[in-house]
């Protein structure tokens, strides 16, 4: 993959990176009131390599270089049925080292009844193994005011769209 295919790819990674919020049918409780260790939710969305919006600033020397910036938001769909909409997303990703396509992100995801956050250091070339990258939830607001876990991220084709599939591990209290 190139470096130039990997920075239009990354967009849709940050996309749905932040997706884990999809539906959680849970009651997040206070945690000063609840004695019960976190229970795990565990979910998964589809970002289409496609973006509604997409500003990519080259900084320093032309072409890919630390620094460099894209500024992203887009749609967000369902796992199972990548025609429906489940959200949307907006963020931010800084070329950290261009050789190794290590990025680092700030992702927001917005669901009707709240939003979620996802941020860290991506080693964007982690997507494309078995594996996956893994990056943390950082917090959230709404339904999602408790959340911390994981993220995991995987280069995917579902019904014939690219794109980037997320499998969520939220802890709740």
């Amino acid at each position: 993959m190139t470096v130039d295919k990997a920075r239009k790819l990354i967009p849709a990674v940050v996309a749905a990176a932040v997706v884990a919020g999809i539906a959680i049918a849970t009651t997040w409780g206070d945690p000063a009131v609840s004695q019960q260790a976190p229970a795990t939710v565990q979910k998964a969305a589809f970002s289409k390599d496609k973006a509604e919006r997409a500003t990519d600033l080259d900084l320093g020397k032309k072409g890919p270089s630390a620094g460099d910036r894209i500024v992203t938001r887009g749609p967000l769909f369902d796992r199972a049925s990548t025609s429906k909409r489940i959200g949307s997303y907006t963020a931010e990703l800084v070329n950290i080292d261009p050789a190794s396509l290590l990025t680092q992100m700030t992702v927001t995801v917005i669901f009707p009844d709240g939003q979620l956050t996802v941020g860290g250091s991506l080693p964007f070339r982690r997507t494309l193994t078995r594996s996956g990258a893994v990056l943390p939830i950082t917090g959230g607001t709404g339904a999602y005011k408790h959340a911390s876990g994981t993220a995991t991220v995987h280069s995917r084709k579902l019904r014939g769209d690219e794109g980037f599939l997320f499998n969520f591990e939220i802890a709740t209290r």
